[in-house]
């Protein structure tokens, strides 16, 4: 379910591309972007029921975000989530990392799911 209307979903997409190109820092990583657009559009972060599950990977709700965490357990050190990106559209997301081109960038899905796996939420485990 979507309880983002339409009017909310196309602003944050022009809040977040507002950032696009912005570098990478640790003062502006992944989750301090995701809180700026949130902020901006006026969701309060964490964004509660806002996170995409599993059944939605198919059809990701546009300003949902996603929670992720790398396959890389070295980077991963036990952390249940280690990035989080909002969805763009239905093929991408756009997020802040040091991963891809240390800047806030858009990332097709499959490229992104090259690296990190969904994070579940423990509510939903």
């Amino acid at each position: 379910m979507n309880d983002l209307s339409t009017e909310v979903q196309e602003r944050i997409k022009v809040v977040a591309l507002r950032f696009l190109g912005h570098p990478y820092s640790k003062k502006f990583n992944c989750k301090r972007f995701v809180q700026a657009v949130y902020r901006e559009v006026g969701i309060p972060y964490p964004p509660r029921r806002k996170n995409v599950t599993v059944e939605q990977l198919r059809n990701p709700p546009i300003g949902y975000v996603l929670f992720l965490t790398h396959k890389d357990p070295r980077i991963r050190r036990g952390r249940r989530s280690t990035h989080v990106a909002i969805v763009f559209s239905e093929e991408q997301c756009i997020h802040n990392s040091g991963f891809f081109g240390n800047q806030v960038v858009m990332t097709p899905f499959v490229e992104l799911f090259e690296i990190y796996d969904l994070a579940i939420p423990e509510e939903q485990q």
